[in-house]
């Protein structure tokens, strides 16, 4: 297994893959199958980090035996007075991987390299109240539940709340 930060040449791969989460596990994800299936590799490599440049974000990927198997990611803010926060999205480890702890590995190969970031203070996410094994996936690595958002997603008239969790780097040690 090789977990490492994707590049602009992973952003097909990047695309597929999410996808596939998008399309299976709609209430785990804010956007939906049919906004991201609208982008192009190209338009998606565009939005990812310059090689060597971390500070704005970036995105972890889990490969076995050259397989995208795993991703998540990672966006600073862009407001001056947020530049401390980031957000952790699109976490997604494929269905006949999981339970061998890529998520794990993922998330914290994330905080490490968040860690590294000069001035990022802080590592939002939210996470579905029906999806437990992710929020206490998160939880392991050191996320708290701050607050619960009811009917924080829609999907084909079915509501579903979300976990809004934080993690203070700076009080990792």
């Amino acid at each position: 297994m090789e977990i490492r930060l994707l590049t602009r040449d992973d952003a097909a791969a990047f695309r597929d893959f999410r996808l596939v989460g998008l399309r299976n596990h709609p209430e785990a994800f804010g956007e939906s199958a049919r906004e991201w299936a609208a982008l192009t590799p190209e338009e998606i490599a565009a939005r990812m980090p310059a090689p060597g440049d971390i500070s704005e974000g970036f995105i972890v990927g889990a490969y076995d035996n050259g397989r995208l198997v795993g991703i998540t990611c990672l966006m600073r803010s862009q407001h001056l007075k947020k530049r401390h926060h980031a957000e952790l999205w699109g976490m997604h480890v494929a269905a006949d991987m999981r339970r061998r702890g890529i998520g794990e590995r993922l998330v914290n190969e994330l905080i490490a390299h968040a860690r590294t970031i000069d001035g990022l203070d802080m590592v939002y996410l939210t996470a579905a109240t029906v999806n437990e094994r992710a929020w206490k996936l998160y939880e392991k690595s050191g996320f708290t539940i701050y607050g619960t958002e009811p009917k924080a997603l829609r999907i084909d008239g079915v509501d579903y709340d979300q976990h809004h969790m934080i993690l203070d780097l700076s009080k990792l040690s």
